[in-house]
């Protein structure tokens, strides 16, 4: 079954091939429990980019010859946010609801685990794996591989 995407024309196209310099995010039990419990929120697509491409050099990963459409949109199961693979080499994340900080670090864990690839032949057992690893990711900054 195929989600209906809807993006803002206001979105943002960036070339996860480039290097991003890494920002200082150093875990402190301050900054732990602040982002858990009041998240950065994102009030625009220009603050969108600026988060996104903070947290891919953060994640430490890139992708040559791929890009990422970043913006604020609706998927048809009505997600707080999503993020999806219309066609080979081509990553979409949109925020609808959930505009957090916290949010982008979890759609961009399933983007650059792989996550999004093949999700027709997997189970619901394996899908709720990956969400969990996902939030593992985004609230406790840990990488499962999964």
């Amino acid at each position: 079954m195929k989600a209906d995407i809807t993006i803002e024309s206001d979105s943002r196209r960036l070339d996860l091939s480039q290097p991003r310099i890494k920002t200082d995010s150093t875990p402190s039990r301050y900054n732990f429990f602040r982002n858990l419990y009041f998240p950065e929120k994102i009030y625009s697509t220009d603050q969108l980019a600026k988060v996104v491409d903070e947290e891919i050099a953060n994640i430490g990963l890139q992708k040559s010859g791929v890009d990422l459409i970043c913006g604020f949109g609706k998927s048809s199961p009505n997600t707080p946010a999503f993020s999806a693979k219309p066609k080979e080499n081509l990553y979409i994340l949109g925020l609808d609801t959930d505009r957090t900080r916290t949010t982008v670090k979890h759609e961009l864990y399933h983007i650059f685990s792989g996550h999004l690839e093949n999700q027709e032949k997997v189970g619901i057992f394996k899908k709720l794996l990956r969400e969990f690893s996902a939030e593992l990711y985004a609230t406790y900054g840990i990488k499962t591989g999964i």
